[in-house]
Parts: C-alpha cells; sequence; structure tokens
C-alpha cells in the first residue's frame, strides 16, 4: 500500500482497556455508541457476564464479509462469551482464540476470578 501512496503513519483506539477498545475497533464506533462505556460498573468484560457486543450491530467483519470475503479472527475476542455475543454471530467465519483474557482464570486457591480481576481495576 505504502508504494501506492498510502502510509499510514499514527494509530488511535477509543479506549485503553480490552473490551472497549475492541469493540471501537471492530465496529468503527465510540464504546459508549454500542453499549460498551461500562459493565456493571466495570470497565470490562468478566467471564460469564451477561452482556456483550450486540449481534445487531454492523462489525468490520460483517461489513467485508456482505462483499464476499471470507473473514477469522485469531486471538482474544473479549466482546461476550456467551454464545450469541461470540466472533461467528459478528461475521467471521472462524475463530481460533480465548473469549476473554488469559488471567481471568483463577489465580490461587483463595482468590476467585470475580474478586482477583475486579480488585485489580479500582
Amino acid at each position: 500500500m505504502a508504494e501506492e501512496g498510502v502510509f499510514f503513519t499514527d494509530f488511535y483506539v477509543a479506549s485503553g482497556v480490552c473490551s472497549p477498545s475492541r469493540g471501537a475497533l471492530l465496529t468503527g464506533c465510540y464504546p459508549q455508541r454500542i453499549g460498551f462505556g461500562e459493565f456493571d460498573g466495570f470497565r470490562v468484560l468478566f467471564p460469564g457476564d451477561g452482556i456483550g457486543l450486540n449481534p445487531d450491530e454492523t462489525t468490520i467483519a460483517g461489513a467485508l464479509k456482505d462483499v464476499g470475503y471470507s473473514t477469522k479472527i485469531i486471538g482474544k475476542w473479549h466482546c461476550g462469551d456467551q454464545e450469541e455475543f461470540l466472533p461467528p454471530n459478528h461475521g467471521f467465519d472462524s475463530y481460533f482464540g480465548l473469549p476473554y483474557s488469559n488471567d481471568m482464570g483463577r489465580q490461587a486457591e483463595d482468590i476467585t476470578i470475580d474478586d482477583h480481576n475486579r480488585r485489580e481495576q479500582l
């Protein structure tokens, strides 16, 4: 692309944390416009949350698929781990990755998933 005159030197994202930034990159919308400003008072989604990226939102994958492209996502999704929020419901033909952060599993015998992660956000 650079040889043809397109050269990108800067990159910006709408949030400094996982879920809102991914939602913004996927949809082209500010996180607040797609319900990703906060999640029950927290800055990111947690495993088992009953909320996520609305399947009715238009994503870049959905838009590309509509014009004949094949789509795949590899890596951390973090836009909701319930079935209706997963990548295949947002225009991706295939998905290989984690539905949430790799540090959102059990950390120690005496710390629960929610206690550990929510405490770090405060």
